[in-house]
């Protein structure tokens, strides 16, 4: 039977051919050897590119803390990261919803430019104040209606809806323009905010 041959290697000494690793460093492989990685840099995430591994920082609009933490930006999901809703889809699509404030009196009109193409699949007002008799609001592509004149003869807080959508011009191009216009014969139509329901198609 054959003895073991048996090293004793100090306290914080190396045997020949070994690699000293700082604290929070890994070995990676580099052509058949090894070399130290520094992994330890707070936020960052150990990323393979193929090639090789790095230790990089998270990028873009999130951010990464050392407790494992993942944050997004402000706002970073918006209509204009929306993909465009083909017809018979099969993941389904996102609507985007625009917001149009109109203010009281005899005639309001506000236009807006949409960046995307959109299909205006639905129309809603919520009364900011009262209305009265013969106050109307309408959404137009540009000059041609998109909904019915909504009867917003409403006390404050309620919210009215289009009866119909005119599927004619219920597409608007992009930079094409939604106008929603609020009348009252008497001078005295209430302020609304009106939401215009959409999807962006291509």
């Amino acid at each position: 039977m054959g003895i073991p041959t048996i090293w004793r290697i100090p306290d914080g000494s190396l045997a020949a051919g070994d690699t000293a690793l700082a604290t929070g460093s890994i070995l990676v492989g580099t052509a058949g050897n090894a070399a130290a990685l520094d992994a330890k840099t707070s936020g960052q995430l150990l990323v393979g590119d193929g090639t090789t591994v790095a230790s990089v920082a998270v990028s873009g609009d999130a951010t990464l803390a050392s407790s494992g933490a993942l944050s997004l930006a402000a706002q970073v999901i918006s209509g204009t990261e929306v993909a465009d809703t083909a017809n018979i889809n099969v993941i389904g699509g996102v609507p985007v919803v625009f917001r149009i404030n109109t203010t009281s009196g005899a005639t309001n009109t506000v236009n807006v430019t949409t960046t995307h193409k959109i299909k205006v699949i639905d129309v809603w007002t919520h009364a900011t104040s009262a209305g009265t008799a013969g106050g109307t609001l309408q959404v137009l592509s540009t000059g041609n209606a998109i909904t019915d004149a909504i009867d917003v003869n409403d006390a404050d807080n309620t919210i009215s809806r289009a009866a119909t959508i005119d599927d004619t011009f219920s597409e608007i191009a992009a930079a094409g323009i939604i106008r929603v216009t609020m009348t009252d014969a008497g001078g005295d139509g209430p302020a609304l905010t009106t939401y215009v329901l959409a999807l962006r198609i291509a």
